[in-house]
């Protein structure tokens, strides 16, 4: 089981932390002076570089070129409430790929953890202590 841990730094800055590695975010700020994604930012994030890493398995594994495979992401937010509501994934391998090639390596995107996870969203238990820790 993996966990991650929020911990609120100030206004609306966050810290991040998981098996050791830590990630700023931050809401959009008008003074341009931020530390690090959105939450919004980070979902997208999540997606295409999982996307990717299914991309580059393909391709490596099928012992085709794999360095410099990009994939880029683009996204739109609408609704109410709100959400992403479109996200365009591209990807570029660094060489040509046959059509048969190209379709195959979608799939194995399609099949990757993230992927799954978004067609068949996780249940999400949100819990909130009965009482407060006494304050010092």
């Amino acid at each position: 089981m993996g966990s991650i841990r929020v911990a609120h730094l100030c206004a609306n800055r966050y810290k991040l932390e998981t098996r050791g590695h830590v990630v700023l975010t931050d809401a959009e700020r008008a003074d341009t002076i931020e530390i690090g994604p959105t939450p919004v930012e980070l979902l997208v994030m999540a997606i295409v570089s999982s996307a990717a890493c299914q991309a580059v398995r393909y391709v490596r594994e099928h012992g085709l070129a794999h360095e410099e495979l990009r994939a880029d992401a683009v996204w739109s937010t609408e609704g109410d409430p709100p959400r992403v509501r479109r996200i365009e994934l591209t990807f570029t391998p660094s060489i040509w790929l046959t059509r048969e090639e190209y379709l195959a390596m979608l799939q194995s995107v399609e099949a990757g953890t993230v992927m799954n996870t978004l067609r068949e969203p996780p249940v999400i238990d949100i819990a909130v202590p009965a009482r407060q820790p006494a304050r010092d």
